[in-house]
């Protein structure tokens, strides 16, 4: 492995790559060396991860918040998706969590709720194999389509009003919700679909395409918020009628709600700074609060998305930057002791991931964690896997100090790792963090 300092990006910003640059150029992390005698007692301040029933402490401390964030830091680990399973299987059965809200497209997501629910698609594999845009291995793998046939198993037999529901948080299928929210409306009003569907014209005419949004906009000033008005106001005057039952007006509001954040996440995309990415985590933000809301004010809720997206951001350089994401943004909203924050890191192994935006699917060889990151760290100490009971170990201040912890999003050269660490508070970050000294890659079902 190369010498040469860490150095902090975060590369599951997408196309923000600017910022990711600007993040990088910002400072190189220098970790000093931890004392041997702590890295000799460092293994127990873990508690065992060899089973599921490992799970028990975690599954009881996160009970009773109102949200519960599972992270990962890489999009194509398969260790990652089975624990979060398991963990999310725990928090139905033993605490009656609502539903399930991935880092994925709304309207994809919903076919597999229809399908959960009311049995919708043929099969789970089916439904899966809905997800078509890149990256599409992210929800359409075995791993996925393992929880997925649980959760319709789970529900069968259930009255609607006690069936777990499965959501998507992202804004990029964006142009799904354009095809269907006309339909939406027509549900309440058949007359209204025609006049939606005319209301969205210059909308449907970009076909979820980035690049004819960002055309349409440079060319003849498209800005699409009039016609998200004029929507807002029908759909508010239907609900004031009570002409729309709740689960129809929490389509209604999440399709208005991410065209406006898919908007401005748009119209910003080539500015530098955070605001493209903030207008992208706020929509995660929001959509997990409206399912809230919808659920009920007792109602508790389980996200999956990257470490970059739930641990929070004050705890790393983005904040400092001013970014945010849903794990800081839900603290802030719902109160820290009504969010629990779990990240998960490896050291080495297989990944799924591609060389660039769009590319070709690839297994990947993960290599060991860079020297002096956590995850070497922890290596070094002899542990193989393990829970850091963080929410335990805030008093201790070498969780407080700055430790470089590995991020690898949907793109990803093994050559370039160093490059993929970002300094981290970590008692701040996380309130849990499940470590994995090797894992293998998910299994994806598309060819």
């Amino acid at each position: 492995m190369g010498k040469g300092p860490l150095i902090p990006t975060f590369p599951s910003l997408g196309r923000c790559a600017a910022l990711a640059v600007a993040l990088a150029a910002a400072a190189a992390l220098g970790t000093a060396a931890p004392d041997r005698a702590w890295l000799r007692g460092l293994p127990s301040q873990f508690l065992p991860l060899e089973s599921p029933g490992d799970l028990a402490p975690l599954v009881e401390a996160a009970s009773q918040r109102r949200a519960v964030l599972l992270g990962e830091s890489t999009h194509g680990t398969r260790e990652y998706y089975e624990w979060r399973a398991e963990l999310s299987r725990r928090l139905i059965i033993e605490a009656g969590f609502r539903f399930i809200a991935v880092e994925g497209d709304w309207e994809a997501c919903l076919a597999v709720d229809r399908y959960v629910r009311e049995g919708e698609g043929g099969s789970a594999r089916e439904v899966l194999l809905g997800f078509d845009r890149w990256p599409r291995w992210m929800w359409a793998n075995e791993e996925t389509l393992e929880l997925v046939e649980w959760l319709r198993d789970y529900n069968r037999g259930r009255a609607p009003e006690e069936r777990v529901g499965f959501y998507g948080l992202d804004i990029y299928g964006w142009g799904d919700t354009v095809q269907r929210l006309p339909g939406y409306f027509g549900r309440i009003d058949p007359e209204l679909e025609e006049r939606v569907l005319e209301l969205m014209g210059e909308w449907a005419a970009l076909q979820g395409s980035p690049e004819r949004f960002l055309s349409a906009q440079r060319r003849r000033g498209f800005d699409g918020q009039t016609s998200l008005a004029a929507l807002e106001a029908k759909k508010h005057g239907l609900v004031e009628e009570g002409r729309v039952e709740p689960r129809l007006a929490l389509k209604l509001e999440q399709s208005i709600g991410l065209l406006g954040a898919a908007k401005r996440h748009l119209q910003t995309s080539q500015e530098p700074g955070p605001v493209s990415w903030n207008h992208r985590a706020e929509n995660f933000h929001h959509t997990l609060v409206r399912l809230l809301e919808h659920y009920g004010p007792e109602s508790k809720g389980i996200a999956w998305a990257h470490n970059t997206h739930i641990g929070d951001a004050r705890a790393t350089p983005m904040g400092a930057e001013g970014m945010v994401n849903i794990g800081q943004l839900t603290r802030e909203q719902l109160g820290r002791e009504a969010v629990f924050l779990v990240g998960f890191a490896c050291h080495q192994g297989e990944v799924i991931a591609s060389r660039r935006w769009g590319g070709r699917v690839e297994r990947m060889v993960l290599p060991p964690a860079a020297t002096g990151s956590l995850e070497a760290v922890f290596f070094q100490s002899g542990i193989r896997r393990g829970l850091l009971p963080l929410w335990r170990l805030r008093e201790d201040s070498v969780w407080e100090r700055s430790w470089a912890v590995r991020a690898v999003g949907v793109t990803y050269d093994p050559q370039h790792d160093r490059r993929q660490y970002v300094p981290s508070e970590l008692a701040e970050r996380f309130d849990a963090l499940i470590y994995l000294e090797r894992t293998r890659p998910l299994r994806p079902l598309h060819p």
